[in-house]
């Protein structure tokens, strides 16, 4: 699910470029990179376990203990759309 809201946030924004003619299209291949967040240590397979939830992607990444203290962060983020 997450990989089509960036595929479309990417698409849109590219046709109002080409629409617009302000900016240039992308020219080479998208890439983000962020091994930074992964755990260090080797965690159990208990954190690893699936709940059945739109998250089961994240905590088999991240583990459970690190998707509950994403959960639990008080963040409202504005402008951070497609186009914006």
């Amino acid at each position: 699910m997450v990989q089509a809201a960036v595929l479309g946030g990417i698409a849109a924004q590219e046709v109002l470029k080409a629409c617009s003619g302000k900016f240039s299209p992308i020219r080479q291949w998208f890439m983000f990179d962020c091994t930074e967040i992964l755990p260090d240590e080797e965690l159990p397979p208990s954190e690893f376990e699936l709940k059945g939830t739109r998250y089961d992607g994240q905590i088999a990444c991240l583990g459970l203990s690190l998707h509950e203290r994403i959960m639990q962060q008080k963040y409202f983020l504005v402008g951070a759309g497609a186009i914006g």
